[in-house]
Parts: structure tokens; sequence; C-alpha cells
């Protein structure tokens, strides 16, 4: 009786042992929970805890990575930065010309070369700032000088002679006599006789005319209206961005420009 009463205790745990077994392989809910249940059923069954939880596209960092990386690839990064340049370099340009004009003009003077007026000089934005670096192959100017004792002078910057100094001072022509009498080169103020051949060279006297006087004062004034508007096509430039000017003496943007909007 007693072995038949142990047997079947033995029966009944085995039995619920086996049931318990099952539901467990089953699902471990019942028995630890809905929240730790979803990874012990996971690690049971060898399932990825990402996909038990329902987390694989919040974790799937190196998918997301090379996916972001073959779109990148797509990318013309040259292209679509030039999309953006492309109009600020057309304005780039437009500003460029701001000063074409007034520099057309002055090299309309400065190289017409016809009597009485043999100017054969033509400047760039560059030399017209600065013209004693003109490459000139003469050291001297091929005419004579008002006021020179009937000589040429040095292209040569004498000290820190301005731009608008030297160009007044190289293009200074001799007049001309349009008579014989009472026009003549001031070699000496007090010299009794003042008489030339008509058209020769001349400083002095009531027949000598300067027809390039005119024509002086138009290039100095002319280099002024350039220089005021080389210098606001430079800081526009500055402003914009796109390239800051060569040997700009401010900063890119402007110190203005700073002021205004930072």
């Amino acid at each position: 009786l007693v072995s038949a009463s142990v047997l079947l205790a033995v029966s009944f745990f085995l039995h619920d042992a086996c049931e318990m077994s099952d539901i467990i392989t089953g699902d471990f809910e019942p028995f630890v929970g809905d929240k730790v249940a979803t990874a012990a059923n996971a690690c049971f069954n060898d399932t990825n805890l990402a996909e038990a939880f329902n987390m694989t596209e919040k974790v799937n960092f190196q998918q997301k990575l090379d996916e972001g990386l073959k779109q990148l690839d797509k990318i013309n990064v040259s292209q679509s930065f030039q999309i953006v340049l492309g109009p600020l370099s057309d304005i780039h340009s437009v500003l460029g010309a701001v000063s074409d004009s007034a520099l057309s003009a002055i090299n309309q003077v400065t190289s017409s070369n016809e009597f009485p007026c043999p100017f054969a000089d033509i400047y760039t934005k560059e030399t017209i700032i600065k013209p004693w670096e003109l490459n000139i192959p003469t050291d001297v100017t091929p005419y004579v000088i008002r006021d020179n004792f009937g000589n040429p002078i040095s292209y040569s910057r004498m000290a820190s002679e301005t731009a608008e100094s030297y160009l007044g001072r190289i293009y200074n022509k001799a007049g001309v006599c349009s008579a014989e009498s009472s026009c003549c080169i001031a070699y000496d103020p007090l010299e009794p006789s003042c008489e030339s051949e008509v058209y020769d060279d001349c400083d002095l006297g009531d027949n000598c005319v300067y027809p390039c006087e005119n024509l002086k004062l138009g290039i100095v004034e002319g280099y002024k209206t350039f220089a005021i508007l080389y210098d606001r096509e430079r800081r526009m430039n500055a402003d914009l961005g796109v390239m800051c000017p060569a040997d700009f003496d401010d900063s890119c943007p402007t110190a203005e420009f700073k002021a205004a909007y930072s």
C-alpha cells in the first residue's frame, strides 16, 4: 500500500512537471509576467531581442547608415553648391563691371595717340590704381612737358606721389604754337625774343595754345570717378562673399557690413 502511494505521488509529480514544461516552453508569461516573458521567450526560442521587442528599425544603425551613404553617393555636391554659387557669381561679374565704363573712358583718352596729344597708354584696373607700374618701354614721356624747359619727364613715381598727381604730371603736355610770333618754350622768362614755327612746342606767349590741357583734366577727373566706383565695386564684392578682392584694404566682409548685420 505504501509503495503504491509513493508511486502514485511520483506519477502525479512527473505528470505536472511535464505539463508545466510544455506550458513554459510555449510561453513564460503565466510564470514571470508579460514584461519579462518577452525577453525570456526570445532567449529560449533563440530569437533576436530587437525583433522580440519590435525595435529592429530603431537599433539597426548600420543599415540606416549604409542607406544614407548610398543616398549621399548619388548627390553631386559640387553641382549642388554651384546651384547656390551660380547666381552669386553672376552678381559678382555684374559688380565687376561697375567701374568698367569709367576705365574705358580713361583709356580712350590715354591711348588716343593723335597730334598734338600723342598719348599711347592703356590701363587695367590694377595699373590705373598704380599708374607708375604700367609697363612702358621708355623711361620718359615721348613728348615735352609744360613748364619743364622743353624737356620730357620721367615715368617713375616721385616720392609718395598719388595716382591722381602722377597722371596730372605725365599728361601735362606742352602747348603748340598757333603763330610764329609770341610763342616759345620758356627757357628763360626774361628772353626778349619768343618766336617759333607753327605747331612747335611751347609754354609761353600769346599764340601758345594748349589743346591737350582738357584731355589731361579729363584723365584726372576720369581717374577720380573710377577710384570711387572701383572702391564701391570692391566693397560690394567683399560683402557678397564669392571672392575677396586682391590687395583689399578692408576685411571680407567689410567692417561696415559686419557692424550693420552682425
